[in-house]
């Protein structure tokens, strides 16, 4: 174990603890790849890895000197403390402990996580680790090595390159790397571990499914993963990142390779999302396999299925951003009635624009304005151009002659775009910089005492697709802003609101469901004050709530469903060409 400088020159008269406790940066090789290190309580050094990181708002990860110290700033449940000790030693999403004075020593820095209450921490699990925590060191700050959205770095040669002008010292060991590899990140909801990034300790142990032939699922291209089947086994591979990045996509296309020669397997097919842009869906075209193709909610449903060992049809709710839908629209909160073998589409979010389409994603004050247009008019949402700060009067303009227009304003009936548009309205979050910013802010505000009702909405009743309006929701709202209602209260509220819809659509469905069991898929369950309402909800009213627990509810398991479902095609039909 070396440390050198950025210049290559080697360093023998500081340890890496006295580097740390200075304030400096360090690159330190790890099990899976390169770290950027610094002194988590050091707001200075903190400040300058986020900067230099290009990193703007994003919560920091932290490593934790031990358990002790984890309890003097979080508060943990027996399960959580459980899951930090595990083999796995994945993140853990922990709630802090509250700071009691701005002298408090359990003040954090403000850079460390931004707009969020929670903290990510993990134990040292490997002995390099246990050696960075000297006299004067419990917490430091440990994230992925690597210039924000592209590929966690794990050769020397590339460190020293790219992580230069990030760190100043950099920290190495005489053993090679293989495979890149993230850490994992959990956190548990109902008493329950949610993985949220599947990685480090978990891949690439399998998932159980019914046997099938070999295959390969290329996944999704956002949290991207792939899967490949052997006999009744699923195997995912570790999180991959957004496969926008070329960077992040060259790593994928390597580490199909090297994971079909590790378990020595040819797939025989190949299962894609009907995304046409997606770069997965277009480089699982051309391997000259034959192809299926899989709904992205249907995956969803799949996969939650799968990671709790059943093969039934039951109703899916899956609740997240963007997914492609087979009527071409942009489809983010769905009923499924729905299996291994197919699914029929039972209710969904009324649709309504979106400005710009993916800017409105990045610009959540878009979404905002849309929902306002869509439920209260063009002059209504004119005058309320108080509550759509920053935007100018002009560029509101703009927006609606987008909308009225129907320029680049693809139908979304997307949960997240939802929370967006209230996270934006009340100013809690106007613009992103990281993915599911504005609806991770507006859990982390909520009032977590609220026992009241929500917004008001309806259903609207078909005899073949049921529509859930928002509509009702958004005059309440602005009344609570109008009267001063806190913004804790009225996310508080939301979030009740969502989960109310949720519960009374299932209510409304009950008629055609074939059991109790609902399956809670997608990015939106992965907010654990959702869930937990949802959950709890769905007992009272004598469902069966399944969750996961294997792979995450996001796109991270999207590879998995859409595995058992290409699966149970190849198994009752003869696969001959491209298509399903």
């Amino acid at each position: 174990m070396s440390i050198f400088t950025k210049d290559r020159e080697p360093v023998s008269h500081k340890d890496a603890v006295q580097l740390l406790r200075e304030g400096n940066i360090l690159a330190v090789k790890g099990l899976g790849g390169y770290h950027l290190v610094c002194d988590a309580l050091n707001s200075q050094a903190v400040k300058r890895l986020r900067e230099s990181k290009k990193r703007e708002a994003k919560p920091f990860a932290v490593m934790a000197k031990d358990l002790k110290t984890v309890h003097k700033y979080c508060v943990l449940s027996s399960e959580e403390e459980k899951i930090l000790q595990s083999p796995q030693a994945p993140i853990v999403i922990l709630a802090r402990r509250k700071e009691k004075s701005q002298e408090s020593s359990l003040n954090l820095p403000e850079a460390l996580t931004p707009g969020v209450k929670t903290l990510g921490v993990m134990l040292p699990y490997t002995p390099l680790h246990l050696l960075l925590f000297g006299e004067g060191l419990e917490l430091l700050v440990m994230t992925s090595g690597n210039i924000s959205s592209n590929p966690l770095i794990y050769k020397d040669e590339e460190a020293f390159t790219q992580l230069k002008d990030i760190a100043d010292y950099f920290l190495i060991h005489n053993r090679d790397i293989y495979n890149r590899c993230d850490d994992s990140v959990v956190k548990v909801i109902n008493e329950r571990p949610q993985i949220f990034r599947r990685a480090r300790g978990y891949v690439p142990l399998p998932v159980e499914i019914p046997k099938q032939t070999s295959l390969l699922a290329c996944g999704g291209d956002l949290k991207s993963t792939f899967c490949i089947t052997k006999n009744g086994q699923a195997f995912l591979s570790q999180h991959m990142g957004d496969l926008d990045n070329f960077n992040n996509f060259q790593e994928y296309v390597l580490t199909v390779k090297r994971m079909q020669e590790y378990l020595q397997i040819k797939p025989e097919a190949v299962v894609v999302d009907l995304h046409p842009e997606y770069n997965s869906r277009k480089w699982g075209l051309e391997l000259g396999k034959p192809v299926i193709e899989v709904q992205h909610h249907h995956a969803h449903l799949a996969s939650c299925l799968a990671d709790n060992g059943l093969d039934e049809k039951v109703l899916g709710v899956i609740c997240d951003g963007t997914g492609f839908g087979t009527d071409g629209n942009i489809w983010g909160m769905e009923f499924l009635l729905g299996d291994f073998s197919g699914f029929k589409r039972l209710a969904h979010l009324e649709y309504v624009p979106l400005p710009g389409g993916e800017q409105a994603v990045k610009e959540p004050l878009r979404m905002a304005v849309s929902f306002l247009y869509s439920y209260l008019g063009k002059e209504d949402t004119l005058r309320l151009k108080d509550y759509l700060k920053p935007l100018s009067l002009a560029e509101l303009k703009l927006i609606i002659q987008q909308l009225e227009r129907k320029i680049n304003a693809p139908l979304t009936s997307s949960c997240g775009r939802l929370f967006d548009g209230v996270s934006a309205l009340i100013g809690v979050c106007a613009q992103v910089v990281y993915e599911g910013q504005a609806a991770i802010e507006l859990e982390e505000i909520a009032e977590k005492g609220f026992k009241g009702k929500g917004y008001s909405f309806f259903i609207k009743e078909d005899s073949d697709v049921f529509t859930i309006s928002s509509g009702p929701m958004w005059p309440e709202l602005l009344t609570d802003l109008a009267r001063g209602v806190p913004k804790e209260m009225i996310s508080a509220k939301f979030h009740t609101t969502v989960a109310e819809m949720i519960v009374t659509t299932c209510e409304s469905l009950k008629d055609k469901l074939p059991s109790p069991k609902v399956a809670l898929s997608g990015g939106v369950m992965q907010n654990k004050l959702l869930l937990e309402k949802v959950f709890n909800l769905l007992i009272q009213k004598d469902f069966e709530p399944v969750v996961h627990s294997q792979v995450p509810a996001n796109d991270g398991g999207l590879s998995l469903g859409q595995a058992v479902i290409g699966g149970r095609y190849l198994n009752v039909c003869s696969c001959t060409g491209q298509g399903n």
